[in-house]
């Protein structure tokens, strides 16, 4: 595993693991500016195991670049696991924002379609701005801790 302190995507500050950066826990934040190598998905999906194991609520923000790729085991995999943990998801995950740090019209299409097929455990919600999604992220771990 990486070191908590070293984040390879450069996260602002505070405890960062694989591109995951805990600083504003219950929100996090998932760094996926840029092409994910093998090695770091295999990280991030040990660092998602690990905060669904917490049972704390949280709400998860996926900051995409315009250099953002993922090959297509690396969504096969994130789609096996969300299908092997819905339950233990549902229970603690507020939602999902996927936040486009550039104009993509084409990649934001294409993945508003997937996700509106998909059928995910939580909201999946799609946005421009950061601290938008920041706030949609709380509201939604708010309601989550609510529901408890």
């Amino acid at each position: 595993m990486s070191d908590p302190a070293r984040c390879d995507q450069s996260c602002r500050s505070g405890p960062c693991r694989a591109g995951m950066d805990l600083s504003r826990f219950p929100v996090v934040l998932i760094h996926s500016e840029s092409r994910v190598t093998d090695a770091l998905f295999d990280e991030r999906m040990a660092a998602l195991d690990d905060l669904l194991a917490r049972r704390q609520p949280y709400a998860c923000l996926v900051l995409i670049g315009p250099d953002s790729a993922s090959s297509r085991d690396h969504r096969r995999r994130v789609n096996q696991w969300y299908d092997d943990h819905a339950e233990a998801i549902r229970g603690v995950c507020g939602g999902v924002g996927l936040v486009f740090l550039e104009k993509q019209s084409t990649l934001r299409t294409v993945l508003g379609s997937m996700l509106l097929r998909m059928g995910r455990p939580v909201p999946h919600r799609m946005f421009s701005d950061v601290d938008e999604a920041v706030r949609w992220a709380q509201e939604q771990v708010e309601a989550l801790a609510w529901r408890r």
